[in-house]
Parts: C-alpha cells; sequence; structure tokens
C-alpha cells in the first residue's frame, strides 16, 4: 500500500501514524477518544515530528467526527486487499 501524504512531509521528514484509538464501551460518549488523540499529537510535537496521519472506515462516524475535531484533513481514500474502504487523515504538526 502506498500512502500519500502530501501536503504533509517533505523529503527526510518524519510521521507518526496514528494506528488504534480505542475506548472501552462503557467509557463511550465521555470524550475520551478525542483526548487521547489530541494527547497522541502533543507527544509527537514533543519528539518533532512533522505530520500525523491515521486511517479510518468512513462509516465510523465517532471516530471521523472526532479525528476532524482534532484538526485532521481527509486527504485520501483506499481499499485494503480485503475490500474494505478507508479514509487517510493528516495533520501537519507545528512545534516553533
Amino acid at each position: 500500500m502506498n500512502i500519500a501524504l502530501s501536503g504533509c512531509l517533505g523529503a527526510g521528514d518524519s510521521a507518526l501514524y496514528i494506528s488504534l484509538v480505542c475506548v472501552n464501551q462503557q467509557f463511550r460518549g465521555n470524550g475520551l477518544q478525542y483526548q487521547l488523540l489530541m494527547r497522541t499529537m502533543e507527544v509527537a510535537k514533543r519528539k518533532r515530528y512533522k505530520c500525523c496521519w491515521c486511517r479510518v472506515h468512513p462509516d465510523n462516524i465517532y471516530s471521523v467526527r472526532n479525528i476532524e475535531k482534532a484538526g485532521m484533513s481527509h486527504t485520501s481514500d483506499y481499499t485494503t486487499d480485503k475490500g474494505w474502504p478507508r479514509r487517510i487523515y493528516t495533520h501537519k504538526l507545528s512545534w516553533l
């Protein structure tokens, strides 16, 4: 899979892939996923990453809302080898 992170990375830059942000069902609805995303991006800034990116199923509306609320932008779509649709979201980090 070739992920395009256009507009997010330049030559030699590093990106942090946010692979999974899960919240136990009994704690959902309390903004925890959003808080975890924000803290992850703060750590990425401290570690001097240039960009964060993640992927999500387009029907996962709660995750999509939290990802967009965290400032990430929908940059591309693709289909997995198993035929599942995915959206790619990126966020350019600024740590100046």
